[in-house]
């Protein structure tokens, strides 16, 4: 509105408020106004101005939305330091109790581990920097892997510590409170889904590093694989004998699916 020295009342026609309080909101000079409902017009008795003003008038119980909290956003740089083995996680399996994440990352830097120079990086992180700010989408992932193949030069590994789903099943947030399974860290790429994808160009199947997932739902995932990693790295210097390898001769081939349509198409692989 034009600016003006005297008050002036104002009235708004066909507001849908639906019963409750509307508010108009000056931003400029920062005044909160009550209103008054005449018939199907809200009114509002405003302060003169002496400048331009824009007014926002909003539903007092659902106009409004409240922040649950707010976090200070710090731009990371994502500099090449020579990163070999780059792992992928979730804060949520480390930043309380112990750090297994850690403690895999440094296994894989000592010299039985292979001697990697390694990185932990947050997927919300990547969002934040690679996506947009939207979570749980791959496409960052993939922006990411792309800044990694053009900038890290030394990176090989790339292993993603938490468990994925596909974006039909966590797309908003709905999905996410209500899937029946939804303990859910790091997304995967397509339907059905293939972590390939999120590190490889467009949509070709091979990625850029050699990748890998620990499905983890929890850290004692992590710190239950990490304890079978430690045990198959020393088994080349335990006693050679057929008793003590047998257990290598034993596997599980899985497969399956969930629908009609996965079962013939893991079929056809």
């Amino acid at each position: 509105m034009t600016s003006s020295s005297s008050q002036r009342l104002i009235e708004i026609s066909n507001f849908k408020n639906t019963g409750d309080v509307a508010v108009l909101y000056d931003p400029t000079n920062k005044i909160r106004y009550s209103t008054k409902q005449s018939g199907n017009k809200l009114q509002a008795i405003i302060d003169g101005s002496s400048r331009s003003t824009t007014y926002y008038l909003t539903n007092a119980t659902d106009g409004i939305k409240v922040v649950p909290s707010i976090t200070n956003f710090k731009p990371q740089k994502f500099e090449n330091d020579g990163q070999q083995y780059v792992i992928i996680s979730h804060k949520a399996l480390y930043a309380t109790g112990p750090n297994y994440v850690q403690e895999y990352a440094d296994y894989r830097s000592s010299q039985i581990g292979g001697g990697y120079k390694t990185e932990i990086v947050d997927i919300q992180d990547i969002y934040d920097h690679f996506g947009y700010g939207i979570d749980r989408h791959f496409q960052g992932i993939k922006q990411f892997a792309a800044f990694m193949k053009e900038n890290w030069s030394e990176t090989k590994f790339v292993f993603l510590i938490g468990k994925g789903l596909e974006y039909p099943y966590i797309r908003t947030t709905n999905d996410v409170e209500n899937y029946k399974d939804n303990v859910f860290f790091i997304p995967t790429y397509g339907y059905p889904g293939s972590d390939n994808m999120l590190f490889s160009e467009g949509n070709y199947p091979d990625p850029y590093f050699a990748l890998g997932r620990l499905a983890a739902k929890s850290s004692d995932d992590i710190k239950n694989y990490l304890n079978k990693i430690k045990q198959y790295d020393q088994a080349p210097f335990a006693h050679q004998t057929i008793e003590d390898k047998l257990w290598m001769k034993k596997a599980i081939h899985l497969g399956g699916g969930t629908t009609p349509y996965e079962k013939d198409s893991f079929k056809g692989i």
